[in-house]
């Protein structure tokens, strides 16, 4: 294989076919379980996976191949807290009726579907990444403090778990 042949080819290109860089600002989300949140949502991120490895030992060096079980993070979403508290609230409800119903041993909780959608510079749909069976794992404290200015706003966050996330680039 001659590598000096390979570079020159026509099909060998380093260039990508999009050069456009992704945007923080460009993204919609889609939680209907908690859309108060939404209206006020300042960030989320498309959360993170990683693989597990497995450990070959031998005597003199220890060998590593991929594993076999991937484990996603967290999704986390940050959002501004109205005064009626209802952005809030919604993730407070649903946290509680999960735990009511659990300790009931009614295993038949409130598990959805979210959808994070990441716009083009123009705002055109660009990717869409489905949260299946999402579900609140914590929120944040409210804190309030006199020493910080009313042009302040509170912000919390929540933190969700999900069986899976699919990309789909549109």
């Amino acid at each position: 294989m001659n590598s000096l042949q390979d570079i020159n080819s026509p099909s060998y290109s380093t260039k990508p076919s999009n050069t456009n860089l992704v945007q923080p600002t460009k993204y919609i989300l889609s939680f209907p379980e908690i859309n108060d949140a939404v209206y006020f949502c300042q960030s989320v991120s498309v959360p993170g996976v990683q693989m597990g490895e497995v450990i070959h030992f031998t005597p003199n060096l220890d060998l590593y191949a991929p594993g076999t079980k991937m484990t996603y993070s967290p999704f986390e979403m940050t959002f501004l807290v109205n005064e009626n508290l209802s952005s809030w609230l919604r993730i407070h409800n649903w946290i509680r009726g999960i735990t009511t119903e659990m300790q009931a041993r009614e295993i038949t909780y409130n598990r959805t579907n979210a959808i994070l959608t990441i716009l083009s510079g123009l705002n055109n749909p660009k990717i869409r990444v489905k949260f299946d069976r999402i579900f609140p794992t914590s929120l944040s404290d409210l804190q309030f403090d006199t020493k910080q200015s009313a042009e302040d706003h509170i912000v919390a966050t929540a933190t969700f778990r999900y069986d899976y996330f699919d990309i789909e680039v549109l």
